[in-house]
């Protein structure tokens, strides 16, 4: 069940409530709060579809924007290099999407973690 659908649920109990109470002086006003939640939940909707399709939430793009990048330059995926932190240059969507760094090289969202994080101790966690 999505967060729109259980709304809605709370919605008609809340309804159904009213017209066994015989309440109904602040229905209008219980819809309209309603409708507000439910175009916040519209608009969630689609962040999480962009965040599905560039594989990378907007929190994290804007701290990686904001704060920069460590990059694990270790040459294999799977190995802990020499890791420093550099400066997001541009986002891009070559076969993936995924950004360049202060010198050109390009890493895929999808491989946070391994072969870029937010902190050094992310590596640790995800290279074993």
């Amino acid at each position: 069940m999505t967060s729109k659908e259980a709304l809605k649920d709370i919605f008609d109990i809340l309804i159904n409530f009213e017209r066994l109470s015989n309440i109904h002086d602040k229905q209008d006003i219980k819809k309209q709060k309603f409708d507000i939640v439910e175009k916040d939940l519209e608009l969630l909707k689609d962040y999480r579809k962009i965040e599905e399709e560039i594989g990378v939430d907007f929190i994290t793009l804007v701290k990686m924007l904001k704060d920069d990048v460590y990059i694990n330059d270790g040459g294999i995926v799977d190995e802990i290099g020499n890791i420093y932190k550099d400066q997001v240059k541009s986002i891009e969507h070559w076969p993936v999407w995924g950004f360049t760094v202060g010198d050109n090289v390009e890493y895929a969202f999808k491989d946070r973690g391994r072969t870029w994080a937010l902190d050094k101790e992310e590596f640790y966690k995800n290279i074993k």
